[in-house]
């Protein structure tokens, strides 16, 4: 097997009730749970296979290596690729076009956060908001976001 597969999720897509069982990387079944088909369904799953995981942005967070006098953070080799890519580039973007996530990055690097870390917290916030649309089964409407936050 694969060094950089952690998790396997096999997932039956052929029903309207999808079986799914999560296996490590040493073979051995960790979960295992059926979800219906649809939003809500797919959402539950989202949401079971992450904290299961523990596969958030965290999974693609540098590792810290201490010893003694010394710390050493190197980029996370263990994790998917993709993944990895992703994290990063969809809260770089969201910085440059979206309005609240601009607002958390200055935010977040005038607390003294690294550029990276300003990031991953971007990240968790933008797949909290994915998750929570799938649960939903909508479409993301800034003007929707824009009316909650000025109600509030």
């Amino acid at each position: 097997m694969d060094d950089n597969i952690l998790w396997f999720a096999g997932v039956d897509w052929a029903s309207e009730i999808h079986q799914v069982v999560l296996v490590d990387a040493r073979g051995t079944v960790t979960g295992e749970r059926t979800f219906p088909h649809g939003g809500e369904g797919l959402g539950a799953m989202c949401d079971w296979i992450l904290s299961t995981t523990l596969a958030r942005a965290e999974s693609v967070a540098p590792v810290t290596r201490r010893s003694g006098k010394r710390c050493v953070v190197v980029m996370r080799q263990a994790c998917h690729m993709r993944l990895r890519t992703a994290v990063y580039h969809w809260p770089r973007v969201a910085i440059q076009h979206d309005e609240l996530s601009k607002r958390r990055y200055r935010e977040l690097r005038k607390r003294g956060h690294s550029h990276g870390r300003a990031l991953r917290t971007v990240a968790d916030r933008l797949l909290a908001v994915a998750c929570a649309m799938l649960r939903a089964r909508t479409t993301f409407d800034p003007a929707k976001a824009r009316a909650l936050k000025e109600a509030a």
